[in-house]
């Protein structure tokens, strides 16, 4: 992606900065590694559910690590393919 292209006054190199941030790797980290802890419970659910499938949790589960996996590997192209460009307004005298 271009570095050109803003989201609200922010440009991919400012995103960029706040990924490599010390709290934000913290932040992202523990995202990941809840996603993980999730997909062990996930496991221990499907494995010791007396139904086999076991539909309720695993939709629930699945859910929850997929939103995790997003917010952990999210990219500044992300945000700017889900906000539509939005026009400048003009300055009020």
């Amino acid at each position: 992606m271009s570095d050109d292209v803003e989201l609200n006054g922010i440009r991919e190199a400012d995103f960029q900065s706040w990924k490599h941030h010390p709290v934000s790797k913290v932040f992202l980290r523990y995202l990941a590694d809840y996603r993980d802890t999730l997909r062990k419970h996930q496991l221990a659910v499907i494995e010791n559910s007396p139904d086999p499938i076991a539909p309720k949790a695993e939709g629930e589960y699945a859910g929850r690590v997929r939103t995790l996996d997003e917010l952990a590997n999210i990219e500044f192209s992300h945000l700017v393919q889900f906000y539509p460009e939005e026009e400048e307004e003009p300055d009020e005298a």
